[in-house]
């Protein structure tokens, strides 16, 4: 029998609990009622549990539209270079920061769907480049690298609303979570040209 795939997670009318529905043939049907927030956003002490990173740059940041349309007729998949994801300052929701050595490195992903090939935590790292705000966040970085064929390819589906042009901003999220299971993320900017 297949596991169901599809579950919908809603809070009851006081916020107190949360029912957990699955997809069973066409109807949702409730599995379970929990006190906890089962997606990890919201502690058990009712408060918001998440970190994002503000100090984030993305090596290159622009990518030309003739490559990305090349990669996408390609059936070449981890092509031999990579696409530099570097962040650092990670902040939770009450202001305070976290290294990014509590990041759970297995559960770094890319949207949408893409794994690190390669994860360097830099202890000593130049926050040269970073702006004024982030020289002051904890001085580690961490650079997640993903295949630029297989990140090229995957530029398309997040703009679905017409084909990429020059000029146009493309937003690229990094989401995981850390050691103590609370989720992370950091948004970055990538130009076309």
């Amino acid at each position: 029998m297949h596991q169901n795939l599809l579950e919908i997670v809603a809070t009851d009318d006081n916020g107190q609990t949360f029912n957990i529905y699955k997809l069973s043939g066409t109807n949702y049907s409730l599995v379970r009622t929990v006190t906890t927030d089962p997606t990890g956003l919201l502690g058990a002490d009712g408060n918001v549990n998440f970190a994002s990173a503000f100090c984030r740059s993305l090596d290159p940041g622009k990518f030309a539209l003739s490559d990305i349309l090349k990669a996408m007729t390609s059936t070449q998949q981890n092509g031999n270079d990579s696409v530099h994801f570097r962040f650092g300052g990670l902040n939770r929701f009450d202001g305070s920061q976290v290294d990014v050595a509590q990041v759970d490195q297995s559960t770094i992903q890319v949207d949408p769907n893409l794994r690190p090939t390669r994860i360097v935590i830099q202890n000593n790292g130049s926050t040269a480049a970073d702006s004024p705000g982030c020289q002051k966040a904890l001085p580690a970085r961490m650079d997640v690298q993903i295949s630029r064929t297989d990140l090229l390819k995957s530029l398309q589906r997040l703009k679905l609303v017409a084909p990429l042009a020059v000029g146009d901003q493309v937003q690229i999220k990094l989401s995981g979570k850390l050691v103590d299971g609370t989720p992370f993320s950091a948004v970055f900017q990538a130009g076309i040209q």
